[in-house]
């Protein structure tokens, strides 16, 4: 999850912190003034390895593995026993190199030294390599004739931990390639990969960024991070567009790097024999069927007038007479309580009464486990993730929790996906970090979602019930949000597809198109010709497909929140009942069980309804005279 000002993307760096691990570079454990009850809750990694000596042992031990798992190739075609003997190799290879890439993630985001930095480089590559090594299994599965194969996943008690992993093959079939043709592609993973590199490099680059003195009278350059964090209000709105009109001048630049990275998926994607490489993301990430992703674009397009609304009664709460689109960028109204931690953890509990009294004393019982990093250290990277339980170790969570609203609520949504994680059993704990991106983001926008109608309700008084209405119509906002940037992916693959290199110009026109289409063209509020530079502001796009996980996730969160009020205890299955007891670990697979159905408009729907509910209660409370 990435956080946001506003209209304005923060891109506040990688993810988390360490401790108990007996390490030389494990972070200092400064005193959080703020709220220190955050200090007790501060993780304990030994799990993973309890030492330097059991890291490098392991480490040079998938080294050595990587080099001979090629013996078992093949091996499992004779019986259901020795197809056991091969996927359980290749289960613990795979298992040993995603464990190394979490702790990797996990001490790099607490550590800022080169140290901890390279735990990072050498988990991620070893995970990589792992990957690439067992490409084989596919084929070697797909060589057994399915009649044979599922007569042995039934006589063969062994092969029950990997059926989710054979019936993911035989479904994925048509798109599987040749070992050596997977290993190409595998490795290629990390090519698109450039262009956010690069992104990244620019907005810190000098690049002669205009200047401005803000409040205090410092002299600030304009680049994203100077208009984020230095400028506030109206003040921060003329900032930024003084910083859209200097990257004017950069859009061939940027078009460039954007361009090339949707043609890389897009390569990638038709190797895998996909249409496209939004087609591929959908499908392989969460088992969607292909153009499925249409949906979401679809809906949201019938659904503008809640957009134009939205706008409207958000200014109003603000006391602004005029409708205009940079508004957008100002701040909702304040949400004047605290939130220390202790109230943080009642109101996840209490928060989470639909979900019934056996989940919430599990929930109480995760509290007091050593799985969390919560405490703001200076040293500790401004992120957020949950990390699962690969090969049986906890799940992990960090954030650095500032007893406020907002991470508050994000505290919520994530001891909601590490409740899911931790209720796996046993014998249905994944063997490598292959999560769906839909279902884990569904989850946490569940607990987020649980957390706005809990405070919503509870509110002291009817100022602090609108401050609680615009901030959970911000966060349901999103989701147009991120349909918008899915268009501007759509209209620049078209082009490609076409054998067109669209310009900066060309795709400044697209996105400027999209967000008039949403917002209105010549009637407020009115999108002013500026705002066509604001793609380059988003990182997002330049890495990847996969923010297009986030609309889906909260179509499907708010079809089971939705369910607490109507009473469907099947959809509630979807918070902690799937993951790990399916015969599926996609997304779209595993909510067909309880009705849920992302290739149909309905969850989209059920969350446009929700955000149409909530602009109900704001205009009312605005209008009223209490």
């Amino acid at each position: 999850m990435n956080r946001y000002k506003g209209l304005f993307v923060a891109w506040l760096g990688a993810a988390i912190v360490i401790a108990g691990v007996n390490s030389p570079y494990a972070a200092q454990e400064p005193s959080t003034s703020k709220d220190p009850g955050v200090d007790s809750y501060v993780w304990d990694l030994s799990p993973l390895y309890p030492n330097q000596t059991a890291w490098d042992a392991e480490r040079a031990y998938i080294l050595q593995r990587i080099k001979t798992i090629g013996q078992v190739r093949g091996t499992g075609q004779r019986n259901g026993t020795a197809l056991a003997d091969e996927l359980d190799a290749v289960a613990d290879l795979r298992t040993r190199g995603a464990k190394m890439a979490i702790y990797g993630f996990l001490v790099s985001s607490v550590d800022s030294s080169s140290i901890a930095h390279s735990k990072y480089d050498i988990g991620t590559s070893l995970q990589a390599a792992a990957e690439s090594a067992v490409t084989f299994l596919p084929q070697d599965v797909l060589a057994i004739d399915e009649t044979q194969l599922k007569a042995w996943l039934r006589d063969e008690p062994r092969l029950r931990r990997h059926r989710v992993r054979i019936l993911r093959i035989l479904r994925e079939a048509p798109h599987a390639l040749s070992p050596d043709l997977q290993a190409a592609v595998t490795g290629m993973s990390r090519w698109p990969q450039t262009s956010f590199d690069a992104w990244s490099a620019l907005n810190q680059a000098d690049l002669g960024w205009p200047t401005r003195k803000n409040a205090d009278g410092k002299a600030v350059s304009l680049n994203l991070n100077g208009v984020i964090n230095e400028f506030q209000g109206n003040e921060q709105i003329d900032a930024y567009e003084t910083y859209l009109h200097k990257l004017q001048s950069l859009q061939d630049v940027y078009a460039l790097l954007y361009t090339r990275r949707i043609e890389a998926d897009l390569t990638i994607g038709r190797q895998r024999k996909f249409t496209d490489g939004i087609d591929a993301l959908w499908f392989l990430e969460d088992g969607m069927p292909e153009g499925s992703h249409q949906v979401m674009i679809d809906v949201a397009r019938k659904n503008t007038l809640t957009v134009r609304r939205y706008v409207k009664l958000r200014g109003q709460s603000l006391g602004l007479n005029r409708i205009a689109y940079r508004d957008l960028g100002l701040d909702p109204p304040a949400v004047d309580r605290q939130f220390p931690i202790a109230d943080a953890l009642d109101i996840a509990v209490q928060a989470s009464t639909p979900l019934g009294e056996a989940y919430q004393q599990r929930l109480r019982h995760i509290f007091a486990e050593k799985w969390m990093h919560l405490p703001p250290w200076p040293q500790k990277a401004q992120s957020y993730g949950i990390y699962p339980p690969v090969g049986g170790i906890p799940p992990f969570f960090v954030m650095s929790y500032q007893a406020d609203y907002t991470t508050a609520r994000r505290f919520m949504g994530g001891v909601t996906l590490m409740m899911s994680d931790a209720d796996i059993p046993l014998d249905g704990i994944p063997e490598n970090w292959d999560d769906a991106g839909i279902y884990g983001n569904g989850v946490i926008y569940v607990g987020d979602m649980l957390f706005d109608d809990y405070v919503t309700a509870h509110a002291k008084n009817r100022r602090e019930r609108i401050a609680y209405l615009v901030n959970a119509l911000d966060f349901n906002f999103r989701y147009f949000r991120y349909v918008m940037w899915a268009e501007l992916d759509q209209g620049v693959q078209e082009l490609i597809i076409e054998g067109k290199n669209p310009t900066g110009a060309e795709v400044s026109a697209i996105y400027l198109e999209v967000l008039r289409r949403y917002f209105g063209a010549d009637q407020p509020p009115v999108v002013k010709e500026i705002y066509a530079s604001e793609w380059m502001t988003n990182h997002l796009p330049f890495g990847n497909y996969q923010y297009q996980f986030w609309p889906p996730g909260m179509a499907m969160a708010a079809s089971v929140v939705g369910a607490t009020q109507s009473g469907d205890s099947k959809v509630l299955k979807v918070v902690d009942e799937l993951l790990g007891r399916s015969d599926y670990d996609r997304t779209y697979q595993m909510l067909n069980e309880v009705g849920i159905d992302l290739s149909k408009p309905e969850p989209y729907q059920a969350l446009i309804d929700r955000m149409d509910r909530q602009l109900d209660k704001l205009e009312q409370l605005l209008n009223s005279k209490e």
